[in-house]
């Protein structure tokens, strides 16, 4: 009777996570298409229609392949089925997440034998702010590979790492399947399969993992050259856009990758991260057999793809996209290392430190990432008081702060590891509240407001007229009106001028971001677009958006 009960506790803690995780989800499932996430809806919508990837890139209708295309695939189900509204467009991203944590509770206990390890990885993964905007952002890195991760460890733990006996045939269709996805993190955790073989002395696997990979890249091969052929589609595009990008060199650099990196440790979570290093390093030589390969193998994948894409991406207050995968791998190792230690814990302990850390996190730090972005703004668009620069440094600092006094207790009470793993579970929700009730944006363009008031305002432009806006906006109008990206003409102070001055160009749509952009500052500083602007313009104000609306007294007559 007691071992039935707490079966049923064990399960009603999991369906809460579950529950929480849907609720945030729910909150925010139809929220705007925001950046690129409009092209994948695009272009799964064509795949609906055509079987051919079509998505407006530049200012006009392209043929879009710069990654295969098994995810627009599977958006194409939904968008095909419901049209291109934002929660079929993240439908895909919201089942890979449950998928997710089914595989890594599976995996976790397997690696542990036990319930408590498992659990804790579940509530690691399922509750992680990174984790819960990864499934609702339109995205290959976050929707489906943090599952093709855990599928791979999955896959590995059950054959116990050995790919002898054709286990390498099973890796390399499993590889396959994932280059149909992306090309860069399928290849990481091969090269982190490789470090973990020689770290385990095991090189003779080498072969069978470079028998698997060359199987992959042949099943790859099969269904993307025919394709490419009959649709008459650039074969190389995916690899010179997966390959051809690194961060900036020469003096810059240093200043990018700390960029990056603070902002990789903000969307993370400083408990979280400490959690897990101090997890990899703890009895190391024992996992290297066993079960606990599986935690080892992760351990080495998180920080393969922690390290290669800080050098990756853009240095914005954006969102950490590359780094959704390891989310579900470090939520393994610390699953794998503390669950024993979470067992043996007093469950009121846990709980009370648990809760007095939720409240500290919701309450005092807030969300770690919108101050930052709110003091850059303000420094160097000069949109925003400049006092919240001093606001923003310390709730930053108070970000960190609570990790350092609890390490200090409870290093003398023996137990500093398991006060990050709390204050990891606390931080985590703290900031998934923050994120299901605020009104900006905090996937792309973080800290961005406006963009669906900045639609409903263009409906009042008439049909015939044209837009200069930004692609997500015009996709937000529902193309509605003919439109140029304004992203292409702002590279050109002429060309942005000749289209303001256009009598058939209804409005002008700029976001904040543009103002601090150095491919766009000269055109918008320059004072004859200014000048035009405020002549022909009604200029307003809308969140992070100006809008400039053609004025009554100068629109053409309707064709």
């Amino acid at each position: 009777m007691l071992k039935g009960n707490r079966n049923y506790l064990y399960a009603l803690l999991l369906a809460a996570v579950a529950a929480a995780a849907g609720v945030f989800l729910l909150l925010q499932i139809n929220q705007p298409l925001v950046a690129d996430e409009p092209q994948f809806v695009d272009v799964a919508s064509s795949l609906a229609r055509t079987a051919r990837p079509m998505g407006f890139s530049g200012s006009s209708w392209n043929a879009v392949l710069s990654h295969p295309l098994l995810y627009h695939s599977l958006v194409a189900v939904p968008v095909g089925l419901a049209g291109k509204v934002p929660w079929a467009g993240r439908l895909v991203g919201v089942l890979c997440f449950y998928a997710t944590g089914v595989v890594l509770w599976l995996v976790t206990r397997r690696v542990t034998g036990e319930r408590w390890g498992p659990f804790l990885a579940v509530l690691l993964y399922g509750l992680h702010p990174l984790a819960v905007q990864s499934a609702l952002l339109v995205e290959i890195d976050t929707a489906v590979l943090p599952l093709i991760a855990v599928a791979l460890v999955w896959y590995l733990a059950r054959r116990d790492f050995d790919l002898g006996r054709g286990g390498w045939v099973g890796l390399g269709l499993l590889l396959g399947v994932s280059l149909m996805a992306k090309l860069t993190t399928p290849s990481l955790l091969v090269g982190a399969l490789a470090v973990y073989y020689v770290v385990a002395r095991r090189p003779r696997r080498l072969a069978y993992l470079a028998a698997a990979f060359g199987l992959g890249v042949v099943a790859f091969a099969a269904y993307y050259l025919p394709y490419c052929a009959v649709k008459g589609l650039p074969l190389l595009e995916p690899f010179k856009h997966s390959f051809g990008r690194a961060a900036a060199s020469g003096g810059a650099f240093g200043v990018l990758i700390l960029k990056r990196g603070l902002k990789l440790v903000l969307w993370l979570g400083l408990p979280f991260l400490v959690a897990f290093f101090i997890a990899s390093a703890r009895d190391v030589r024992r996992r290297l057999e066993g079960a606990g390969q599986a935690a080892a193998y992760a351990a080495v994948a998180s920080l393969v793809i922690l390290l290669f894409y800080l050098f990756v991406g853009g240095d914005g207050y954006g969102f950490v996209k590359y780094h959704a995968p390891l989310v579900p791998l470090a939520a393994l190792v610390m699953g794998a290392a503390f669950g024993p230690a979470f067992a043996g814990e007093s469950k009121r302990t846990v709980l009370f430190l648990g809760a007095l850390a939720f409240v500290y996190y919701l309450l005092v730090v807030r969300d770690p990432l919108y101050w930052p972005y709110i003091a850059r703004e303000a420094k160097e668009v000069l949109l925003a008081p400049y006092g919240d620069v001093n606001r923003a440094l310390a709730l930053t600092a108070a970000f960190a702060i609570l990790p350092l006094i609890a390490f200090v207790i409870m290093t003398r009470r023996g137990g500093r590891a398991m006060a990050f793993v709390v204050l990891a579970a606390a931080a985590g929700p703290a900031l998934d509240v923050w994120h299901a009730r605020v009104d900006y944006e905090h996937r792309y363009n973080y800290g961005e407001r406006g963009l669906a008031a900045v639609a409903s305002t263009l409906r009042g432009v008439p049909e015939h007229m044209n837009l200069v806006v930004p692609v997500d906006v015009a996709f937000a109008d529902r193309y509605a009106h003919p439109h140029v990206a304004v992203e292409d003409v702002l590279r050109d102070g002429e060309e942005f001028r000749s289209w303001v001055r256009d009598r058939y160009t209804g409005a002008v749509v700029l976001r904040d971001a543009y103002f601090i952009h150095d491919a766009y500052k000269a055109a918008l500083e320059d004072r004859k677009a200014k000048a035009i602007l405020e002549g022909m313009y009604d200029i307003g104000r809308y969140g992070s958006f100006t809008v400039a609306l053609r004025k009554k007294k100068l629109l053409p007559e309707e064709k």
